[in-house]
């Protein structure tokens, strides 16, 4: 289906919640990929990585290729609406990232949802925001299938996994060029029933790069 609104493709935008007044929803555009570096390469925020993310260094290579797979879903998205990502901000400073877009590499019309928080924004109900978000979203793209993965040690987002209605499983997922990502699967997550979630969507305008 094409998205309810092509401004979520074509301009900057700003989201909030009622629960949460104060913390901001940001589309992750190419002048904020940095805050997305930031968040992704301080170990301090993925206490419960994968194999593949443990043995990852987060040089200025790897920092760089990181940019480069963003801009290439975020201009693929411009024509083909299978991406989009989100910065979460409180008062003001960058404490998380998430997405949600295609992986085509593993299925056609499959998309991963996925977030990483400060350890500073965990705890009061950010996470579970913003996942919620990220399921309205991805009702924008042209997917067909939602999933999410862990590992078995990351107890909090198995617990808010189930919080969501998430049905967990067993089996290890490695997608090619970066090994295994996860040993628990959040599989056909049911992300439709979020497409009438309570929230508020600025429109900002075209997106400055």
């Amino acid at each position: 289906m094409p998205p309810s609104d092509i401004r979520f493709f074509t301009e900057d935008w700003t989201i909030t919640v009622p629960s949460l007044p104060n913390v901001k929803f940001l589309r992750l555009t190419p002048l904020r990929s940095d805050e997305q570096i930031t968040i992704l390469s301080n170990p301090l925020n993925s206490p419960f990585a994968s194999p593949s993310d443990l043995a990852e260094v987060w040089d200025e290579e790897m920092k760089k290729g990181v940019k480069e797979r963003f801009m290439a879903r975020y201009n693929l998205s411009k024509t083909k609406y299978q991406a989009l990502e989100i910065v979460v901000e409180i008062d003001g400073e960058t404490v998380g990232q998430g997405s949600v877009y295609e992986i085509p590499q593993v299925l056609a019309g499959l998309a991963n949802i996925g977030l990483t928080l400060a350890a500073s924004a965990r705890g009061q109900g950010i996470g579970k925001a913003a996942m919620q978000v990220l399921l309205r979203l991805a009702n924008e793209l042209e997917v067909d299938l939602v999933h999410a993965g862990t590992m078995s040690t990351n107890k909090p987002m198995r617990a808010l996994a189930k919080s969501l209605g998430f049905t967990e499983r067993e089996e290890v997922l490695s997608i090619p060029g970066r090994g295994v990502v996860a040993d628990i699967l959040f599989e056909n997550v049911d992300y439709k029933r979020y497409k009438d979630l309570e929230m508020k969507v600025e429109f900002l305008g075209p997106v400055l790069e």
